[in-house]
């Protein structure tokens, strides 16, 4: 992360490291930064963090510039989402919303929110929305059919598809589909 300075007569036109990223605590930060009141910085990396999967961080602003060691608020694990890839936005009490590209239930990424507390952040995602593995468009008359046919030849039969996707049976999986594109 960077920070171009704005001068007297400009900008610098040499940038200002803030962090670098070392996998640990991040990696491949893809989306944009935000600020909250306080000026404080958040974003997202793609990768990296405890379990190699992303991360949500906050860089405080401080006295004298900005920290140069992220703090980790999430660290994504597979089963609250993986991967995230665009900017996070807050809601008038300070919580930070999200999506992921993969993890969660389906594998196929979450919308998350991350509730602040008094005491700063919570470390735990709020899954709000996992995003379903189906093929079909809700609506379409065919979405039931593309959306197993789809999952049939992902994974090799309805069966392994429930398995894979974590429904108890293949009619708790079909009960799914039929939901989903009936949504």
């Amino acid at each position: 992360m960077f920070e171009i300075v704005k001068t007297a007569s400009g900008y610098a036109t040499t940038p200002t490291i803030l962090v670098t990223f070392n996998g640990t605590n991040g990696a491949n930060p893809a989306g944009g930064l935000i600020a909250d009141a306080s000026g404080n910085l958040f974003g997202t990396t793609t990768q990296g963090g405890a379990n190699s999967m992303g991360t949500v961080f906050e860089i405080a602003k401080t006295a004298s510039g900005y920290a140069t060691t992220p703090t980790i608020l999430v660290s994504f694990d597979g089963t609250n989402g993986a991967n995230q890839q665009s900017s996070l936005i807050f809601d008038a009490n300070g919580n930070l919303f999200g999506t992921t590209a993969a993890g969660g239930p389906d594998s196929v990424g979450t919308v998350f929110e991350i509730v602040k507390t008094a005491s700063g952040y919570a470390t735990t995602p709020t899954i709000l929305v996992p995003l379903k593995a189906f093929a079909g468009t809700p609506g379409k008359a065919n979405c039931y059919g593309q959306s197993v046919s789809a999952l049939t030849k992902q994974y090799g039969g309805l069966n392994n598809a429930a398995a894979a996707l974590g429904y108890l049976n293949v009619s708790a999986l079909q009960n799914a589909i039929e939901a989903y594109c009936e949504a």
